[in-house]
């Protein structure tokens, strides 16, 4: 009986063991899932400006980012960061410090350079386009009138 819970046992703990291995892969694929989609859809995008069908998605293929080129965000640049950070804005549905919008801009996208954000959304609130610095936190400009 002994050696049937030893073995029993070793089982439980391999297995265990496994999935928590599973779980840490699983962890780091959904981060990088937004990216990948993210990617795809601008290559989807791309080719389909080379092909003549315009930027739209094809039928059928579901574009996440696609309060990214609302008419809301007026003009912000489809996939570039300052977009990026206007719709984490608008989601947010207030002001954010700049870290904490550069946080949840990177959970959507990972991989972003916190300069090269911060650079464009300080210089579009500095010109008064689109975002509005008050109190050290960052806001929608439309929002605050």
């Amino acid at each position: 009986m002994t050696d049937v819970i030893n073995t029993l046992t070793k089982e439980i703990e391999k297995h265990r063991s496994k999935l928590m291995e599973l779980e840490e892969k699983k962890r780091k694929l959904e981060k990088e899932i937004p990216l990948a989609k993210f990617n795809l859809d601008a290559l989807t995008r791309s080719l389909n400006i080379i092909q003549g069908k315009g930027g739209e998605t094809p039928p059928g293929q579901a574009k996440e980012s696609s309060s990214l080129t609302s008419d809301k965000n007026r003009g912000l640049r489809e996939g570039s960061q300052s977009a990026l950070g206007y719709l984490v804005l608008k989601e947010a549905g207030g002001p954010l410090t700049m870290g904490d919008l550069f946080k949840r801009a990177s959970e959507k996208k990972p991989g972003i350079n916190y300069n090269s954000f911060t650079s464009g959304i300080y210089n579009l609130a500095r010109k008064k386009r689109y975002f509005k610095i008050k109190s050290g936190k960052i806001s929608i400009l439309e929002e605050m009138a």
